[in-house]
């Protein structure tokens, strides 16, 4: 069922409520060992959902990978409850691979933006280092969708909640700088700006 918001409906949760609840569910889903549960109509998918308590907000993670290498693919969708139906408000899409042995640091570095209250595209900070490893992780957001004409560049106070894109990466430091891992992501409302508050 599509979105009913902007059909003369007003979304009852405001762009800078959605990007809290963002915020908060995140550093839920990675404070706490949440299960991922399997998704038996799409097969090789999981899910993990957080509600952070809330009644009417829902953040789903819906994403496969494979026995291949370290490759991920899946959306983020947040959902708002409207007269008993769920009504998907915001999404960030992603694919990416990222080894093992950097997992830890990607944790770190996506709470070191989350803890902060900042949103740069869903991800990470533009730059940190490892301070306990070899580690250095980047992250390029911009506002706006892609291929937009001129999108402006995000920064280390934020990225636009209701477009966005851009990609972040893990290298080795010192000697050798390969990749560890890379991500891209883009997303944004399912709304129309009118339909929200900001």
């Amino acid at each position: 069922m599509s979105s009913q918001f902007g059909l003369g409906i007003k979304c009852p949760v405001s762009i800078t409520a959605l990007r809290a609840f963002y915020l908060q569910a995140m550093i839920q889903r990675l404070d706490h060992a949440v299960s991922a549960v399997v998704v038996p109509t799409m097969p090789g998918y999981m899910s993990i959902r957080e509600d952070c308590g809330s009644n009417d907000l829902l953040l789903v993670d819906c994403f496969c990978g494979n026995h291949f290498g370290h490759f991920a693919s899946g959306t983020v969708t947040i959902s708002v409850q409207q007269q008993a139906l769920w009504q998907p408000v915001w999404a960030l899409n992603y694919v990416g691979h990222h080894e093992l042995e950097v997992l830890p640091f990607l944790k770190t570095a996506l709470l070191d933006v989350y803890d902060r209250g900042l949103f740069i595209g869903g991800r990470g900070p533009v730059a940190l280092t490892d301070v306990d490893g070899p580690f250095c992780y980047s992250n390029h957001a911009e506002n706006g969708h892609i291929g937009e004409v001129e999108p402006s560049q995000g920064s280390h106070r934020g990225c636009d909640f209701a477009a966005f894109h851009g990609f972040e990466q893990i290298r080795n430091l010192g000697g050798k700088e390969e990749i560890r891992g890379r991500c891209q992501y883009h997303g944004g409302l399912l709304v129309p700006k009118d339909a929200i508050d900001p």
